[in-house]
């Protein structure tokens, strides 16, 4: 192999890892928005809370059908 074709594969290479960096830099950046995007807590909470608005959504329809009796 001539020392051209070794400078030409060198040049690709390094093309191709500035795309790859390119590409790598973007899906960090992705990450980073989306990980901004969670909202913190845990499971007992969320079923607590999931839980109550179950007991008045049965209060409520418990008082609609006393009214329409």
């Amino acid at each position: 192999e001539s020392i051209a074709q070794k400078e030409d594969s060198l040049a690709a290479s390094r093309r191709e890892a500035q795309d790859l960096s390119s590409a790598l830099k973007a899906d960090m950046a992705s990450l980073h928005n989306l990980r901004r995007q969670l909202v913190g807590g845990d499971d007992q909470a969320d079923e607590a809370l999931i839980a109550g608005a179950d007991r008045i959504r049965l209060e409520a329809l418990a008082a609609v059908r006393d009214l329409l009796r």
